[in-house]
């Protein structure tokens, strides 16, 4: 009776397996796990600025925000004391958003995203409401205008 069940566990293990690890032909080079974006909050000098990770859902509707917002030309504002900015932290790039613009964080960059309504940077204080406490996010609300 051992045998047996140590077979059938053996088959269930293997079935398993390849079901898991199988992909079809045009699956193959487009199946890829996607790089972590970490949000980090610029708003404090001195010590360390709260940060959190997006969910894959987040990041891709983050993507698309960004790449339906035009590009322009020039150098973007860039902030001060207080609250200046979102990091959009990639293992390849970082972009900043800011007072309505998101921008790389390369300064050698030539081009930058204007975002006119502050979308992007309303969605992310929105995701990140379980990590900043009040006084972060009232610091942040009062730099964007009203909606």
């Amino acid at each position: 009776m051992s045998r047996w069940l140590s077979a059938s566990a053996c088959l269930v293990t293997a079935v398993l397996f390849a079901a898991c690890s199988s992909q079809s032909a045009s699956d193959v080079g487009t199946t890829t796990l996607s790089a972590p974006t970490r949000i980090e909050l610029g708003i404090y000098s001195g010590r360390a600025d709260p940060q959190w990770q997006l969910t894959a859902d987040q990041a891709q509707a983050l993507d698309q925000l960004i790449a339906s917002l035009p590009t322009q030309s020039g150098v973007p504002a860039s902030g001060g004391l207080g609250y200046h900015g979102f990091s959009i932290v990639r293992s390849d790039s970082t972009q900043i958003a800011y007072q309505g613009t998101v921008a790389p964080s390369d300064p050698k960059a030539e081009t930058y995203r204007v975002d006119a309504t502050f979308s992007v940077e309303r969605f992310l204080l929105d995701t990140g409401r379980g990590v900043l406490n009040d006084v972060e996010i009232a610091e942040v609300t009062k730099g964007l205008p009203s909606p």
